[in-house]
Order: C-alpha cells, then sequence, then structure tokens
C-alpha cells in the first residue's frame, strides 16, 4: 500500500469565522405582540412556539425575533419571554 500526499506545498489554517452582529429585532404588527403579550403573561410557551411560526408565515424580517421567542419558549422562560415582549412593543429593544 503506498499513500498519496496531497500536493499542497503550505498547511491550510483552520477557517476563522467572523462574528457578526446579531440581526435587529424587527417589531411584529401591533396585533401580534398584544396577543404574544397575553400568552407571556400567563406562560402559554406552545402557543407562543405557534405564534413565532406564525409571525415567520407574515414575513422573513420577523424571523430574529420569532427564533428568540422560540428559544425562550424552549427553555420555559416565561419572565424572559414578557421582558423581550414588553421591551419590544415600547420600542427600547
Amino acid at each position: 500500500m503506498q499513500w498519496v500526499a496531497e500536493a499542497s506545498a503550505q498547511p491550510r489554517e483552520p477557517r476563522r469565522e467572523v462574528p457578526t452582529a446579531p440581526a435587529p429585532l424587527l417589531a411584529p404588527p401591533v396585533e401580534e405582540m398584544d396577543v404574544l403579550y397575553r400568552l407571556a403573561k400567563v406562560g402559554n410557551m406552545r402557543d407562543i412556539r405557534d405564534r413565532a411560526v406564525r409571525l415567520v408565515a407574515l414575513g422573513e424580517q420577523y424571523r430574529p425575533f420569532a427564533d428568540k421567542l422560540c428559544r425562550l419558549a424552549d427553555g420555559y422562560q416565561s419572565r424572559a419571554i414578557l421582558d423581550l415582549v414588553s421591551r419590544v412593543r415600547s420600542g427600547s429593544t
């Protein structure tokens, strides 16, 4: 058996990912925010996830917000969801 070496003279360096700023959280329509606020107040994680999916269906521009909602809902972070929704509703993201 004979090994064939790669013809590259210089060793490859690992690719370094350049950190990017997180996408801004664009506020969904007021009606959606009102529903999310009520759901967060009662801690209904399943319906919060369903609403997040609905937000993405309304427009890709809401995906960063919807993704954050899903992560928080998966971790049963009802207080964090309530804080997030309150901040976005008031315009202070």
